[in-house]
């Protein structure tokens, strides 16, 4: 969680300098590999639980409502509005994949739970970490075309 945490604050720093591409490259490719290992982790060190999996969702979710509330606060700096700004809107999708990581991990633990509570040595607990790293990209490349229209709308035609 530490890791996730200065990761989230080393894109704010990126957005707050003005490196906007930069960020947004280092941040969809620093996600872009922590789901996957996320998931190979949560398959060797906590088997049994989905509590790290709804950790991390929600923690993302928390700082992406964080990120707008802030936004809301109206800084006197501009390079700071526009850094909350854009660390919620990247918060979206990587709150959702969290979510949607976190839901096929609970669903994958129900399923092979049995009824004394014991969990089967050979049972496929969460998704692969090849499929989180598909989903994640999928998903995280989505959010950047609807980052590449907001701007594009944004910034206008020619005069």
């Amino acid at each position: 969680m530490v890791v996730v945490l200065l990761s989230q604050v080393g894109f704010w720093l990126l957005l707050y300098t003005h490196f906007f591409l930069s960020a947004l490259v280092a941040n969809a490719l620093f996600w872009c590999a922590a789901f996957p290992a996320w998931a190979s982790a949560g398959r060797r060190w906590w088997r049994t639980s989905a509590t790290p999996d709804v950790s991390l969702a929600l923690l993302l979710t928390a700082m992406t409502v964080a990120s707008f509330w802030l936004l809301s606060q109206r800084f006197a700096d501009e390079a700071s509005e526009d850094a909350w700004g854009w660390l919620g809107f990247f918060g979206v999708p990587l709150a959702l994949a969290a979510t949607v990581f976190a839901t096929l991990r609970v669903r994958a633990v129900r399923r092979a739970t049995g009824f004394d509570g014991t969990v089967a040595a050979d049972a496929k607990l969460g998704p692969r970490p090849a499929t989180v790293a598909v989903i994640a990209a999928v998903i995280i490349a989505l959010a950047l075309v609807v980052f590449a229209l907001l701007l594009a709308v944004s910034i206008g035609g020619p005069h």
